[in-house]
Parts: structure tokens; sequence; C-alpha cells
């Protein structure tokens, strides 16, 4: 039976297959698209979150006296945002399952914590986007991201552990197939020192801003 947290949150299942029929292509692009979909969500409601913030960032700025404390409080608000709202939407595949009687497994938890990681990974990178003249369209460059890394990464399957796009797929890690390139506990090391090098980005941003 279908799992609604493995079709929207488990990632793509196609392997790379050159000179497949246009009808398989379609198959995976529909994949691609049910896999971007929770994550615009989560991205869309954290673009809608520091909207309203920068409305009153200037003045709780000066409440905590230094720009690194009121950082590193904005920062870890942003990243508890977008992960409460990805929560929100797993916590719903997770009751549709039930209703459907799909048991909850520990494939299901693995699922879960690699997205997890993934989409607080996206919240980072848009934190860093929002200083700069993209702060706008942040979720949508970010979108374009995963979507074109996928891609690249479904055409040359070498490079698959170094396209943002497939971090987060359990589908495309060894998880879920020792044969697979992508290693789930390497990209959660690795995207946790990304989500270190936003903060840290944001940080020196800000003091930059501050002189």
């Amino acid at each position: 039976m279908d799992s609604a947290l493995m079709d929207f949150f488990g990632g793509v299942t196609w392997e790379n297959r050159s000179g497949m029929p246009g009808v398989v292509v379609e198959l995976w692009l529909y994949e691609l698209v049910r896999w971007l979909l929770p994550i615009g969500i989560c991205l869309m409601f954290t673009g809608a979150y520091l909207k309203k913030q920068r409305e009153i960032e200037r003045l709780s700025c000066y409440r905590y006296g230094s720009i690194f404390v009121w950082w590193g409080r904005k920062f870890a608000r942003s990243l508890f945002a977008g992960l409460l709202a990805g929560e929100a939407l797993v916590a719903g595949a997770i009751v549709y399952d039930a209703a459907m009687a799909v048991k909850f497994s520990v494939e299901s938890i693995k699922i879960i914590v690699l997205w997890s990681v993934h989409i607080v990974t996206l919240v980072s990178f848009m934190l860093v986007l929002e200083q700069t003249r993209l702060k706008g369209i942040s979720a949508i460059a970010l979108l374009l991201l995963e979507g074109f890394t996928f891609m690249f990464g479904f055409e040359y399957s070498k490079i698959i552990p170094f396209m943002c796009g497939m971090w987060g797929m359990y589908l495309q890690s060894d998880w879920y197939d020792s044969q697979k390139t992508l290693c789930a506990s390497r990209v959660i090391i690795a995207q946790g020192i990304l989500i270190l090098l936003s903060f840290m980005q944001g940080a020196a941003q800000e003091r930059i801003k501050e002189k």
C-alpha cells in the first residue's frame, strides 16, 4: 500500500537511465514535483515569518545589546519556525497513513530524520539569502536550487553526493539501498556544518551592516 510519508518526503525513486521513454521521464518529474511541494510550503511559511520579523527586528536588536546574541536568537527562532512547519506536514502524512492502515516503522523514522535535517539546512540558506538582494525571492531561488541540482545528479550519478537537491531523499540514500552513492550519515554531518557556516556568515554580515 502507498505511504503518504514515503510519497511526499521519501524523495524520487527513479535511477539514471539514458534514453528512457518519455512516459518514465514524466513519472520522475511527477515525483520531483511531489517532493518539492512540502519543501515549498515550508519555505513560503518561513519567508512569511521572516517578513513579519523584519518589521520589528531593528528595534529588538537594541534590546539584546549584542548583534551576535540578537542574530543567534533570530537564527534559532527561524530554524524552529521552518522545522515546525515541516513537522506539521509530516504529522499530517503520518495521520493519513494511519487512517489508511499503513504502519509507522523504522523506515519512517529514517525518512523523517533525513527530510527534517534537509529542511533546516534550506532554512539556514534562506536566512543568508535574506541578507542579500534575493530576500524577496529566496524561497523560489531555493526551490530552483533543489530542482536543478536534483536533475544534474539524476543525469550524472557520480556527482549525487554533492547535489543539494538529493541530500534529503531517503530513496536516494544508502539507508534505503546500500548500493546508493549518497551516504546518509555523511550528508547529515555535512548539512550540520553548512548550518553552522550559514550562522557564521549571517553574523558576520550583520556586523558589517552595523559599522
